[in-house]
């Protein structure tokens, strides 16, 4: 799938305006990265699109970068987490992050050396 990125027509996006919503592009991007039959009018944005096109010319380098890079960032803090468990938030919902949380750790330290 490598290659040059693919334009799209304008028209495919509807009404652009107001501020990006990043968090949102990229939870897009995380949930449509493997799927097939994805048109760029089934994206929240031009910006999410072109990172899923992105993402998919050069899959080997790409995919560890955004894990790394978009999806960490992404992730509650442990200060988040325990505000979360304070609240009552699902033990289960909670876990998972906590794992998630871990795993970027390992991610981080393995990037840098």
């Amino acid at each position: 799938m490598a290659g040059e990125l693919k334009l799209v027509d304008r028209k495919e996006f509807g009404e652009i305006s107001g501020r990006p919503d990043f968090r949102s592009d990229v939870y897009w991007v995380y949930q449509h990265y493997c799927l097939s039959g994805v048109k760029a009018s089934d994206a929240p944005s031009p910006g999410a699109w072109a990172l899923l096109e992105h993402l998919r010319r050069v899959p080997d380098v790409n995919i560890g970068l955004f894990y790394r890079d978009f999806c960490v960032r992404l992730l509650p803090s442990q200060k988040q987490l325990e505000q979360e468990e304070r609240r009552g938030t699902d033990d289960e919902l909670i876990e998972r992050s906590r794992r998630l949380l871990e795993i970027s750790a390992s991610i981080r330290e393995s990037s840098a050396g």
